[in-house]
């Protein structure tokens, strides 16, 4: 049972993987990168722009930037796990359920609901 469980849950895996892989891994992951460069001190909100299109990437560096002392040191995974993932986790899990037609933009809609 546990092995027949275990082998549902990696073809679960493998095809949210592909999915999110195909419609959305390189504009989230050069989003996330911009992020954790840039620390503004709306994270969620700028991310949600550019997924949206109301914003390049290069626009997250005239954001304002992050007051908090510790998201300004921490390390870029940590800053990202601070700020981000929390609401990006659900945000990539409702866009594979749904399956939209345009992925990043309604990605960004899912962002800015969360922000």
């Amino acid at each position: 049972q546990a092995k027949l469980a275990a082998a549902r849950f990696e073809k679960r895996a493998a095809e949210v993987r592909e999915y999110l892989d195909t419609f959305v891994g390189q504009q989230v992951r050069e989003g996330l990168q911009a992020l954790a460069a840039e620390r503004p001190s709306d994270p969620k909100g700028a991310l949600a722009k550019v997924c949206q299109g109301k914003k390049s990437l290069g626009e997250i560096g005239k954001d304002p930037k992050t007051v908090d002392p510790a998201l300004k040191s921490a390390a870029p995974r940590q800053y990202l796990h601070a700020t981000i993932v929390p609401t990006l986790v659900p945000a990539l899990a409702e866009c594979f359920r749904e399956q939209p037609r345009r992925p990043i933009s309604d990605l960004g809609d899912i962002l800015a609901r969360g922000s």
